[in-house]
């Protein structure tokens, strides 16, 4: 099932929509997110010789998109603006 879910939203992704990924529980999302990184990098969107920090479980790439979580007035956007729960 997670196979055929990243294997639909990268199809989406390169018609040029948007998708969403949804799971049960957070070890599915960590498995659904590492998926879609490696699928990107095998595309050649991501390099991961590149440069990268790591961050809990991930290793997070310059390119990679990530969605936040919660609100966090003391972190900042490359804009000047608060990082907001949802921001992409």
């Amino acid at each position: 099932m997670e196979r055929a879910s990243v294997a639909a939203w990268w199809e989406r992704r390169r018609a040029g929509n948007k998708g969403l990924l949804m799971s049960p529980t957070n070890e599915a999302t960590e498995r659904l997110n590492q998926r879609c990184q490696q699928t990107r990098i095998n595309a050649d969107e991501i390099d991961p010789g590149g440069r990268h920090i790591p961050v809990g479980a991930y290793q997070v790439h310059a390119g990679d998109e990530i969605a936040t979580r919660q609100n966090e007035r003391r972190l900042t956007t490359d804009r000047g603006e608060m990082v907001r729960n949802r921001a992409v």
